[in-house]
């Protein structure tokens, strides 16, 4: 099964693209009131489940109107676990609610009555122009998840400061054990990979009776050899703003790992406040 694939805790079933754009989830460690106490609870509801569990209730959950009291954007959630796609996967992102209510502090003379209903206003400074200073509270919409690049993509990635490594493969630690046959992209010389093949059997072959020095210079021919198309997956952690910054710089470019990987930002929740172009708001870059 896809790894990134989610299915319903209560029925079962595999979350269909209603299911995933409606992102119904309860996350949260369990405390002394269940049974369960000390364990995370990951509950994902589809559409048909929560609908029942709707119906189910004593008090009804919902109210009429989207933004009435105590309901719509108010009770955003902190805690998003997100589909992935080729490039991405275990996602997920903390602080989108709270990130919202703070965002109203500078106009705000008692926090305390802040809600995180998102506003058009709120809006507007997220999507304002790069580096004007706006759109600062994105800051605190956090996103990690892994990462799957080529070497080349990696060299890009890591010009970005706040796209900030978790933890990464290692080809100085491991590249005379990884399995070849699914480690290079597609456009990867199948030669090139032939050559890495016969050199990482070569250093394998070597054993104590080979002098260090002879080892030493073998593991560095396979290091300095190896392609760029190379794959390794790395666990990332980053925000909204930066997500904003990468998307408008990397959207169109000619690397295809880039493209893919801003396709998935769209698929964020509120990914508009990344996304969105200043000029539809009528200002100029």
């Amino acid at each position: 099964m896809n790894q990134n694939t989610r299915k319903c805790n209560i029925c079962g079933e595999e979350f269909d693209v209603f299911d995933s754009h409606e992102n119904f989830s309860i996350n949260k460690y369990l405390g002394y009131g269940t049974k369960y106490d000390g364990d995370y609870l990951n509950l994902n509801i589809c559409c048909d489940c929560m609908n029942k569990i709707i119906e189910d209730c004593k008090i009804s959950p919902t109210c009429e109107t989207e933004y009435s009291e105590g309901c719509g954007p108010e009770n955003l959630s902190n805690v998003y676990l997100i589909d992935g796609c080729g490039c991405v996967s275990n996602a997920k992102i903390y602080g989108l609610a709270d990130s919202i209510r703070r965002a109203k502090y500078p106009m705000s003379v008692a926090p305390e009555t802040l809600t995180c209903a998102l506003t058009d206003g709120i809006k507007s400074l997220a999507q304002s122009r790069v580096g004007e200073g706006h759109d600062q509270w994105l800051t605190g919409v956090i996103v990690q998840f892994d990462l799957t690049f080529s070497v080349k993509a990696w060299t890009e990635a890591e010009r970005y400061h706040f796209l900030d490594f978790v933890s990464s493969q290692s080809t100085m630690h491991r590249i005379a054990k990884f399995d070849l046959n699914d480690t290079y992209n597609e456009h990867t010389d199948p030669r090139i990979i032939e050559i890495m093949r016969e050199k990482v059997e070569a250093y394998n072959s070597l054993d104590e009776e080979d002098s260090e020095e002879l080892k030493k210079q073998a593991y560095l021919g396979l290091l300095y050899s190896n392609p760029t198309g190379f794959k390794l997956t790395a666990g990332m952690t980053t925000n909204y703003r930066q997500l904003k910054t990468i998307y408008r710089q990397r959207k169109n470019h000619r690397l295809p790992e880039w493209r893919e990987f801003c396709k998935w930002i769209e698929t964020l929740p509120h990914s508009e406040l990344i996304t969105k172009d200043p000029a539809e708001n009528g200002e100029r870059e």
